[in-house]
């Protein structure tokens, strides 16, 4: 797993000499098109470039699941002092989740924490990613409790976080917690997209609440205010 405030020293990897020093500027650095040699350069003169640039990079390898990579690029981030900003961040954590040896989400969640704790640069989209990796996993019980520490972070939810709870929540028929989340969304002045619509129409039709079922897709046509309906 990554951890990037723990103590942890990150290895240098052993790097083809170049004809740079420190004191170059990294408009200077030689261009390379591709992350892994943009990154050995990097290294080689161990300081970290423009950090759009480095997040680009560090994206490459986020979407190859190429840990080892990313390892390297964050040591090169952590020597030269520099805190992982959100986009940073969701990179490394979609590396886990993305990880080649299989999805790794319980070290995506645990540098979420960690940023939370260290009170990094967290916001919902970091969040999202889990969510919509859980609910496309049926993961209810780390759904519901991902949640808890959304809010304990003091970030609001958007559409996409109630989007990924509410399917989920249908999909599984848990319909008390598909509800819930209905209300919590209301409560927050989300608003009711098309997707939600038909999360709850699956939500109350797989459990044959026909009245309720009836009652969202009168809600839908109507575009109004999208009351939840009472329970039968």
């Amino acid at each position: 797993m990554i951890c990037f405030l723990s103590g942890i020293t990150f290895p240098r990897r052993k790097t083809v000499r170049l004809a740079l020093n420190k004191s170059d500027s990294y408009r200077d650095i030689p261009f390379r098109r591709d992350a892994a040699s943009r990154l050995n350069v990097w290294l080689e003169v161990d300081r970290v470039p423009d950090i759009v640039e480095f997040g680009k990079v560090l994206r490459e390898f986020a979407s190859n699941g190429d840990i080892a990579s990313i390892e390297e690029a964050m040591g090169l981030l952590q020597r030269n002092n520099i805190k992982p900003n959100a986009y940073i961040i969701l990179e490394m954590m979609r590396a886990h989740l993305n990880d080649r040896r299989g999805a790794d989400h319980a070290s995506a969640l645990a540098i979420l924490l960690e940023a939370v704790e260290n009170g990094l640069d967290v916001n919902i989209r970091l969040f999202n990613l889990l969510f919509s990796f859980y609910g496309k996993e049926r993961r209810i019980g780390q759904l519901v409790s991902l949640k808890r520490e959304m809010r304990k972070a003091g970030i609001a939810a958007d559409e996409l976080t109630y989007s990924a709870l509410i399917t989920a929540f249908a999909k599984s028929k848990e319909v008390r917690l598909g509800e819930r989340a209905y209300q919590d969304m209301k409560r927050d002045n989300i608003r009711c997209t098309e997707k939600i619509y038909g999360a709850m129409l699956e939500l109350y039709g797989g459990s044959n609440r026909v009245t309720a079922a009836e009652k969202v897709f009168r809600s839908y046509l109507v575009r109004g205010s999208t009351p939840l309906p009472p329970a039968e």
